[in-house]
């Protein structure tokens, strides 16, 4: 139920209809808590973020957003960790607060190389890149936005490799209903 609760406030939110995505993923956030699922309960924790962070509410994204972090700690994941660093990256890359911005960007770039996920390492290095930009410090902006757009290609490849490998599938598969 928690599961598709969450699904349901994912499919509101790309609606747009923020308020009952919020309603829902805060159901489902109680439920997960109710059965003492620290990784349910911190994905919540972060769509609530995001949702308040699309709402031009940051203290009550950062909020979220920290909670979350914890959460991910607690539990050792890495990409939950970095996911969420880069999200509170991004929040103060809005409020122009690089110092605060270029900690936690820096963090997660750390750990998505650790853990090799190329999607958290191209949303570190476009944080990274969004600061040095903003602060002056042009080398490493294209250094960062260099790492971005290769990570970019990285998944954009991956996804086509599965396309086709789907599609020959499917065409042996085809061949072989024939006979």
């Amino acid at each position: 139920m928690a599961i598709s609760l969450v699904n349901i406030g994912a499919v509101y939110d790309d609606r747009g209809d923020h308020m009952i995505a919020i309603e829902k993923y805060n159901e489902s956030y109680k439920l997960y808590e109710s059965i003492g699922n620290l990784q349910g309960m911190a994905a919540c924790l972060n769509n609530l973020g995001t949702v308040f962070d699309d709402l031009k509410k940051p203290n009550d994204a950062l909020n979220n957003y920290i909670k979350c972090l914890k959460l991910y700690e607690e539990i050792g994941d890495a990409h939950g960790t970095a996911n969420t660093l880069s999200n509170i990256g991004s929040l103060y890359i809005k409020q122009k607060k690089y110092n605060l911005a270029l900690g936690y960007s820096l963090k997660s770039m750390e750990i998505s190389k650790k853990i090799g996920y190329p999607q958290d390492i191209k949303s570190a290095a476009d944080n990274l890149y969004n600061i040095y930009k903003f602060t002056g410090k042009y080398e490493l902006a294209i250094e960062n936005y260099k790492l971005h757009i290769k990570m970019r290609d990285s998944i954009s490849n991956q996804e086509t490799r599965k396309a086709a490998y789907s599609q020959q599938l499917k065409y042996e598969y085809d061949k072989k209903s024939c006979y």
